[in-house]
């Protein structure tokens, strides 16, 4: 399985502080599976964090298979919900118009989109 590095940092030109965590999810979406080339993003979150699972289902993620990964919740270490995108996520709505983030790389030089 290969990795990648999501750059240092990203600037978003639309920030709406009641949904920082959406406008922030939307962005790495984007350079994910847009700049960086990965083919699936996920999203991981407790079962019982509604706020959470706001986000992705948000995006259009779809719900993804049962998680290896657990969390701490409601007292327990349970497995956590999981969200899938890929790229073809982002040709539907809200992602298919939503603006791309400028992005930097580890010196701050500005990167390019790939065509």
């Amino acid at each position: 399985m290969a990795s990648y590095t999501v750059p240092s940092r990203i600037e978003t030109e639309r920030v709406v502080l009641r949904r920082y965590g959406t406008a922030d999810a939307e962005a790495l979406t984007r350079v994910a599976l847009e700049a960086a080339g990965a083919e699936l993003l996920g999203i991981e979150h407790a079962p019982s964090n509604e706020r959470s699972a706001a986000v992705p289902r948000r995006l259009g993620f779809a719900a993804g298979p049962p998680s290896t990964m657990t969390c701490h919740d409601s007292g327990e270490q349970i497995p956590s919900v999981s969200w899938r995108a890929t790229r073809e996520t982002l040709a539907s709505e809200p992602l298919a118009s939503a603006p791309r983030p400028r992005i930097f790389d580890a010196a701050g030089a500005e990167l390019e989109w790939p065509a």
